[in-house]
């Protein structure tokens, strides 16, 4: 729904890693291209055709949405880039998360 909603140039995702002691990392932003019929990821191009800032703020956004929400495990934070050029977070995807516990 919100994807008519945003006039986005390309659809990106950035995977991120957490782990319990809180360490993070992100990888190099992909490219997601849709199949216009079925709407599912047809083709992922890696690493993206964006400029290294777009890259640096896609995996920055991964990292404070992994921390913000604890998550431990691996996430996919997929994101639009507007046809202005601004970085947003579009919905996450985890592989498998859990609340970080503190002992």
């Amino acid at each position: 729904m919100l994807e008519a909603l945003v006039n986005f140039e390309k659809e990106l995702s950035v995977i991120v890693a957490r782990n319990p002691q809180g360490e993070v990392k992100a990888f190099p932003a992909v490219e997601m291209y849709f199949n216009p019929i079925a709407n599912l990821v047809e083709f992922l191009f890696a690493p993206a055709n964006i400029s290294p800032e777009v890259d640096a703020e896609a995996q920055r956004l991964a990292v404070e949405v992994a921390t913000k929400l604890e998550i431990v495990g691996v996430l996919a934070v997929e994101m639009f880039l507007t046809k202005e050029g601004e970085v947003l977070v579009n919905e996450i995807a985890p592989a498998r998360t859990t609340a970080a516990t503190k002992v």
